[in-house]
This record gives C-alpha cells, sequence and structure tokens, in this order.
C-alpha cells in the first residue's frame, strides 16, 4: 500500500492524497540461495522452483532499518510477496499444506549412505514430487490411490497421508466456482461441500468396473455438468473437509 501527497490542495484547504494499493506474491521451493558483496553493501537473492517446475532467481528487496524482512538462509516451501520492482520484500509465514492428491509413482534415490524417498503425484492436474522421510509411509499398492497429504511448511515433506472413506454415488444438481451440491442417488437428501474438493474424469477403461483400471484426469467443478453421476468421498482432518468426486463415464 503506497500513500502519497502531490502538494497541493483540494475543496476546503485539504490536501490531495493519492492511494493505490496492489498485492504480488510467488510461492515456490527454494532450490539455493546467494549473498553478493560488492564494497559495503549486500545484495541477496534466491532461487525458486515454482509449482509448474519453472525456476526463477529473485532478487530480495534491500534491508530496512538494518532489518531483512527475508528469513536467511530458506529451504523448504515458501510465500513471499514482492514488491514494486519484483524484488522478494516479506516472507509469509508458510504453514503446512494438505493437497489433495493421486499418487501416481514412487521414487527411491541412494547416494552412497543416503536414501531418499519421493512420491510421484498429480495434484490438481499437475504433477508434483513430495520427498518424505518415513520408508513406510507409501507403498507400492498406493499407485494409483487419492489422498490428502500433510506436507511441512518448512520442509516441503510428506508428515502424514490420509486415505479417502468409502464412496457414495451421487448426481450433481448445481456447480459453484468452490462448490457443489449433490443429490443421493438412494433417497432424497441433498449435500453441499465446499472447497477443498478436487475433482476428477474416471476412464474405466472401456466399461470395466474394477476400480484398479481405472485411469483419471482433472477437470475440476467446472467439467462437471447437471445430472452427471459421480462417487463422492470426503476425510475430515482438524482443519476441516476435504472433498473428492469422480465423475463416471459409465451407468452405475
Amino acid at each position: 500500500i503506497k500513500g502519497a501527497t502531490f502538494g497541493c490542495f483540494g475543496p476546503f484547504q485539504a490536501p490531495v492524497i493519492a492511494v493505490s494499493a496492489t498485492r504480488q506474491e510467488v510461492e515456490g521451493t527454494v532450490v539455493s540461495s546467494r549473498v553478493t558483496y560488492t564494497g559495503a553493501s549486500e545484495q541477496r537473492s534466491v532461487t525458486l522452483q515454482t509449482a509448474d517446475g519453472t525456476r526463477r532467481t529473485y532478487k530480495v528487496a534491500p534491508e530496512v532499518a538494518g532489518e531483512w524482512y527475508i528469513t536467511w538462509a530458506p529451504t523448504g516451501l515458501h510465500t513471499y510477496l514482492l514488491d514494486q520492482d519484483g524484488n522478494l520484500f516479506l516472507d509469509l509465514e508458510y504453514l503446512p499444506v494438505n493437497p489433495i492428491v493421486l499418487v501416481t509413482g514412487l521414487q527411491v534415490e541412494v547416494s552412497g549412505s543416503t536414501t531418499e524417498y519421493e512420491v510421484v503425484t498429480d495434484a490438481e492436474g499437475v504433477e508434483k514430487v513430495y520427498p518424505y522421510d518415513d520408508k513406510d509411509l507409501f507403498k507400492q499398492p498406493d499407485i494409483g490411490r487419492f489422498f490428502v497429504l500433510e506436507v511441512s511448511g518448512a520442509t516441503g515433506s510428506v508428515t502424514a497421508r490420509h486415505p479417502f472413506g468409502e464412496h457414495a454415488l451421487m448426481v450433481v444438481k448445481a456447480t459453484g466456482s468452490d462448490s457443489a451440491t449433490l443429490k443421493h442417488t438412494d433417497g432424497d437428501g441433498y449435500e453441499f461441500i465446499q472447497a477443498p474438493v478436487a475433482v476428477y474424469a474416471v476412464d474405466s477403461d472401456q466399461g470395466a468396473l474394477q476400480e484398479g483400471y481405472w485411469t483419471y484426469t482433472y477437470i475440476g467443478l467446472e467439467g462437471l455438468e447437471e445430472d452427471d453421476h459421480v462417487y463422492w468421498y470426503s476425510v475430515t482432518l482438524d482443519d476441516g473437509t476435504y472433498h473428492l468426486l469422480l465423475r463416471l463415464d459409465f451407468e452405475p
């Protein structure tokens, strides 16, 4: 937010003030950080990798009254506010995130005595790879299943996973930008669900009804139409209820 006088006066000799507000932010995982010294001046920079895999190096805005507003040296996931010149200005406290994901693969990397574990996911149609420390957190049968993950804001690692419970067969009656109204097929009851919600279309492999044969494509709420049949799943955590809708391509 900026405020400035124009050095003139309006009605009743009140000063004319212009106020404008802009907000720009960037979210990503820290790849590296660097400090460059030129004489007595110090320039800091941070390279971030965003969710789409793009890497970019940002300068850190100069210190103000001897204080930096960027935690140094940063690691893990962060959300930064940018100043008018596109420099990192303020490090927002990055809280743990709980994405709804489809597990698509598992990776193990061994380097000397170090073993690193990673889970490959489809998160709303975007491939995201998360490290995790507990080797027993994911197993091969988890590939092709949906989970809500708990991801540490400090390290970007998965600390817990939550599978969805049993599904209910529903009919879509209405959708909004972040909500949907669903009708139970076995009665007259309705459910109104709100974000967080992930919506995927089912490809049931030419009619095979076993879920093990299914593949999924993220479509979001905008991909639903009235009277679509969906499987509705949910799981409740401390911060609320998470929803998963699978639009069916067969007559249930």
